[in-house]
């Protein structure tokens, strides 16, 4: 590498399917992604079998829905605005932002993929999704991850229009001194192979 890092590897793959060196790396780690595994048991295992006998996994993950309002506060803002439905709801074993909310499944799952030693810590953050004064980019923000994304690629110019005014109000009126901060709850989940 350009930066002399030779122990670093940047690749690009799917962690169910990689074709990783077996007992080839010390520490698996992933910050907000692995919700989204289609097959989290064969993903694990995959990244398990990549990992030292010595190694570790490391996880961040957010808990639930309700317990994270950098996410859920724009949905409420916004669903009085769309139709029954129109808002993603992923069932607990889909993937999904808060797919690995449940540490009873999270064990499950990475029991089956062979991790033990499993500890889940949880960690409360607030999270700044705008600066003093900036409701409506922090509005914007918001609507551009988590389920909204959806929402606001379906509607139309109007809806969206609608949703940006509903989410941008609802953050002035929670605005503080340092802006808008909104708590934000996460699994920091530990493993060994």
């Amino acid at each position: 590498m350009a930066e002399g890092l030779s122990q670093v590897e940047l690749k690009l793959a799917d962690a169910e399917t990689c074709a990783f060196a077996p007992e080839s790396v010390d520490l698996v780690f992933s910050r907000l992604g692995i919700m989204f595994f289609s097959n989290p048991v064969a993903a694990f295992t995959n990244l398990r079998v990549a990992l030292k006998s010595s190694g570790r996994m490391v996880l961040a993950c957010p808990r639930t829905a309700a317990e994270n309002r950098y996410i859920s506060a724009a949905v409420q803002a916004a669903q009085p605005l769309l139709p029954p439905g129109a808002i993603p709801v992923s069932k607990p074993d889909e993937p999904g932002m808060f797919s690995f909310a449940d540490p009873d499944r999270v064990r499950r799952i990475l029991k089956a993929a062979g991790f033990h030693d499993v500890a889940l810590l949880p960690r409360d953050e607030f999270m700044r999704v705008g600066g003093p004064g900036g409701a409506a980019d922090a509005a914007d923000f918001s609507l551009q991850f988590g389920p909204m994304t959806r929402v606001r690629h379906d509607s139309g110019p109007e809806l969206q229009k609608a949703i940006l005014g509903a989410v941008t109000e609802a953050y002035r009126q929670i605005e503080g001194p340092q802006g808008i901060e909104l708590a934000g709850a996460f699994w920091i989940i530990v493993a060994r192979p």
